[in-house]
């Protein structure tokens, strides 16, 4: 299925759904969509995102269409990020300050008993491990973006 045949299609959806969260799954592909067929994909990038869009199946639902294309969603963005490294902006921010802060306050509870209170050391980690991982994400979603991997839309 080509690109602009899915949007349109998934235009066509929205258009005769009355349901919120449907539309919501609807808007997320037309966005998604939107964004690779505006983007400078190579011919062979192109041909496999089409094949995946075929393979998904989309036009061959029956019923539960929410739960069905949120399924199908889900196979395509992991589809995107595992052959094409195409990732959401932010998204390694988001993943080393939550990744940081659970390792301080590992680091947090082990400085704390040489800081003589856990509170105190607890507060320490989570905050000097979200700091570190802030830094790490910000410098890995630069990197991907001068790359030419980073999606301006969210792909969840």
């Amino acid at each position: 299925m080509k690109i602009r045949t899915a949007i349109d299609f998934f235009e066509e959806l929205s258009k005769q759904s009355g349901d919120k969260s449907e539309l919501k799954v609807y808007k997320k592909f037309i966005i998604l969509l939107s964004e690779l067929d505006t983007r400078e994909l190579i011919e062979s990038q192109r041909l496999g995102v089409e094949e995946k869009l075929e393979e998904l199946q989309l036009a061959s639902y029956k019923e539960h269409k929410k739960k069905y294309f949120r399924k199908r969603l889900s196979e395509f963005t992991a589809y995107l990020k595992k052959d094409l490294s195409l990732v959401s902006e932010g998204v390694y921010t988001a993943l080393g300050m939550s990744l940081g802060m659970s390792l301080g306050m590992s680091f947090g509870v082990s400085m704390g008993a040489v800081l003589d209170t856990i509170t105190n050391g607890l507060i320490f980690g989570m905050i000097f491990g979200m700091l570190l991982g802030l830094v790490i994400g910000i410098f890995m979603d630069e990197n991907a973006k001068k790359e030419g991997r980073a999606l301006k839309t969210p792909m969840y």
